[in-house]
C-alpha cells in the first residue's frame, strides 16, 4: 500500500493513510545512510542467438484511494517523459491499468504516445488469480521479447493473508474495489512466468515471508520493508535503469531512496530493499537453526519497528537482524550466539541494496508526532514475530512457506 503524502499534499497523509519506501544498512547508528554504491544483479544476460529486447509490464490496480487522487495518472506522465527521453531503445513498456473510472486495459507507453492494446470488462477484477495471469498472457503476445520484468503498483500490506475472495480493510498486495490478492496466490500466479525481476511500488513487501515465497519465481525483488509514499516510484528516473537489456534493479531502487532522501521534514521518508532469492535458502537454514534452540523472547521492546506503536492499522514489521539478535541475546548461550552470527551474515548475503532515511513520517511544521519512526536498523528485511504456535493462526500466518519451513521450528 502507499502513504497519500508529497510535499503539495501533506495533508492527505492524514485524510487518507496509506503507505512510504524506506532502505537502509543494518548498524546500530542513529542516522543510518545507504550503502555508497549498490551491488548491481546480472539478469538473464541476452546469449547469442536469443531475441534480444526486454519487456517491463507495471501492473497497476488503481480502483482504489490511489486511483481516487490521481497518483496513477502523476506515475504515467512519468513513465511517458522516460518514454519521450529516449531510454528505451528497442525496448518495451506495457501498462495494465485498472482506473478508478473507465475500464481496465493493457496499453503501451511509447515516445509517440500511450497505445490501448485491449481492453477488458468492468468487472475485470485485477486482484484474482485468472485476471492476472490473462494479463501477463496478453503482455507476452503483445511484446514478446528476451526478458521480462514486472513492477507491481498498488496498495498493500506485506505477507498479510486476507484471502483474494474476502473484503478487508488490510490488505497483501493490491486493492481493487476492496479485494486484495495474497502473496501466496501472487506467488503461484507468478511461478512459471520468467520475470527475472518483482519491482513492489507499494508498502510493506519488504518481509522475509514475502521474499521467501517468491523466491522460486523470480531471482530478484525490491520492495520496501516500510509505508510508500502515495508517489511512489519515480518512473523518469528509474525506467532508465529497468529498461535496459540487463536490467539495472539496484540502480533504480538507488534512484528511488535518492529522490526521498534529497527531500526534507515529514516528505523524507523511505526504505528500499533488492534480494537476491537465491541466497534465501541458505538464510532460511541459517535462522531454522537458531529457532531449533528455544529461544524465548520476553519483550520485543527496543526490536526497530517500521511502523509507529500509534498506528497499529497495519500490523508489525520488525528488522529481521535485530530480532534474530535479541533472540540469541535471550537464549544466552555461545551457539545460540554463534548461531546470529551466520544467520546476520545470511541475511547480507541476500542484500543487494538496502538504504534508509534516518527517520520515517519525522515531525515537522505540518504534522505532529503521531507515526514518527526512528530508524536505528535497518537489515533490508522485517520479520513477524510469534511468540506461540498458536499466533501462526493471526491473519493465516500459517499459510506461508517461511512459517511451515521455519518459524515453526521456534515452539
Amino acid at each position: 500500500m502507499k502513504t497519500l503524502f508529497s510535499e503539495s499534499r501533506k495533508y492527505l497523509r492524514m485524510l487518507l493513510m496509506c503507505l512510504p519506501v524506506f532502505l537502509a544498512a543494518c548498524s546500530n547508528d542513529d542516522d543510518p545512510t545507504p550503502d555508497p554504491e549498490p551491488q548491481k544483479p546480472v539478469i538473464c544476460p541476452v546469449e547469442d542467438g536469443d531475441e534480444a529486447g526486454r519487456t517491463v509490464l507495471v501492473y497497476m490496480v488503481a480502483r482504489n484511494s490511489l486511483g481516487t487522487y490521481d497518483f496513477d495518472t502523476a506515475d504515467i506522465e512519468e513513465m511517458q517523459r522516460a518514454a519521450k527521453s529516449g531510454c528505451f531503445g528497442s525496448n518495451r513498456l506495457l501498462l495494465f491499468h485498472s482506473p478508478q473510472n473507465g475500464v481496465p486495459a493493457l496499453k503501451e507507453v511509447t515516445a509517440s504516445g500511450i497505445e490501448t492494446l485491449k481492453s477488458y470488462t468492468s468487472s475485470f477484477s485485477a486482484v484474482e488469480s485468472a485476471s492476472m495471469k490473462t494479463v501477463i498472457a496478453d503482455c507476452r503476445e503483445f511484446a514478446p521479447a528476451a526478458h521480462y520484468g514486472i513492477v507491481l503498483w498498488s496498495h498493500a500490506s506485506g505477507w498479510l493473508e486476507h484471502g483474494i475472495d474476502e473484503s478487508s480493510p488490510k490488505r497483501a498486495f493490491g486493492e481493487d474495489r476492496g479485494r486484495s490478492m495474497n502473496v501466496t496466490t501472487l506467488a503461484r500466479v507468478l511461478e512459471g512466468e520468467n520475470f527475472d525481476f518483482v519491482y513492489f511500488d507499494c508498502c510493506f513487501m519488504g518481509g522475509v515471508e514475502v521474499f521467501y515465497e517468491l523466491r522460486d519465481v523470480t531471482p530478484v525483488v525490491v520492495a520496501s520493508v516500510s509505508e510508500l509514499p502515495a508517489d511512489g516510484m519515480p518512473y523518469d528516473l528509474t525506467l532508465p535503469h529497468l529498461m535496459q537489456d540487463e536490467a539495472d534493479v539496484a540502480g533504480a531502487a538507488q534512484a528511488t531512496f535518492n529522490s526521498y532522501d534529497a527531500l526534507t521534514g515529514n516528505a523524507r521518508t523511505c526504505t528500499m530493499s533488492v534480494i537476491d532469492t537465491s541466497a534465501l535458502t541458505e538464510l532460511a537454514e541459517a535462522v531454522r537453526k537458531l529457532f531449533a534452540m528455544h529461544p524465548v523472547l520476553t519483550s520485543t521492546a527496543g526490536i526497530q519497528q517500521y511502523v509507529s506503536s500509534r498506528d497499529s492499522y497495519y500490523g508489525d514489521f520488525y528488522d529481521l537482524d535485530n530480532y534474530l539478535e535479541a533472540l540469541a541475546q535471550a537464549a544466552g548461550t555461545p551457539e545460540a550466539s554463534a548461531a546470529y552470527t551466520a544467520a546476520s551474515q545470511a541475511i547480507d548475503n541476500c542484500v543487494i541494496y538496502r538504504a534508509a532515511t534516518p527517520w520515517l513520517w519525522q515531525r515537522d511544521a505540518y504534522n505532529s508526532a503521531a507515526y514518527e519512526v526512528k530508524i536505528n536498523r535497518h537489515c533490508g528485511m522485517t520479520a513477524y514475530i510469534l511468540r506461540s504456535a498458536q499466533g501462526a493462526a493471526t491473519n493465516n500466518y500459517s499459510n506461508l512457506k517461511w512459517w511451515n519451513d521455519v518459524v515453526s521450528t521456534l515452539f
